[in-house]
């Protein structure tokens, strides 16, 4: 959706975004703090695709965390929407909590972090990707990932690319 608003409106690139990962994301710190009690700020995110291909972003926390356990918890966000939107019939909360959070950096001069879903010119999709977010507009930032990080993510790149082509035929 982000990639055909930004083709169909000709605004800049820096003007059109969605969501991206950024509900999963919260998710994930929100579990984090619940299994772990320890509070989780820009080294743990979502990036990729806001579905079955998204990435988790663990390589920024260091050693002395446990992968397994993280990997478990990811899980849970993974299932998470699904099992809300089985039981409630939809997400809502969440998603407005989410773009309460990207208006308010939009409203600020100083840049927030998110993975929302912006424009990337290297791959030539939208998707979500860690990116400032500010009164400037949104542009995604230099985030270094695992090589494991990177072929995720480059599957993820791969899955909307097709879905874009897909919509275009």
């Amino acid at each position: 959706m982000t990639y055909n608003t930004l083709k169909l409106s000709n605004l800049e690139s820096s003007r059109v975004f969605g969501l991206g990962t950024l509900l999963d994301t919260m998710r994930l710190k929100s579990l984090l703090k619940l299994r772990f009690d320890t509070e989780y700020s820009e080294e743990v995110m979502i990036i990729g695709e806001h579905g079955d291909s998204m990435t988790p972003v663990f390589s920024h926390l260091g050693a002395d965390v446990l992968m397994s356990k993280l990997w478990n918890v990811f899980e849970e966000v993974r299932v998470s929407a699904g099992k809300v939107i089985e039981a409630k019939g939809g997400t809502w909360f969440a998603p407005a909590t989410a773009i309460s959070d990207v208006v308010r950096g939009l409203q600020n001069e100083e840049s927030t972090i998110m993975p929302i879903s912006v424009y990337l010119e290297n791959h030539e999709i939208c998707i979500g990707y860690p990116s400032e977010v500010s009164s400037s507009g949104v542009r995604p930032v230099d985030y270094n990932l695992s090589r494991g990080e990177e072929e995720l993510f480059l599957k993820s790149v791969d899955r909307i690319r097709s879905a874009i082509n897909k919509n275009l035929e």
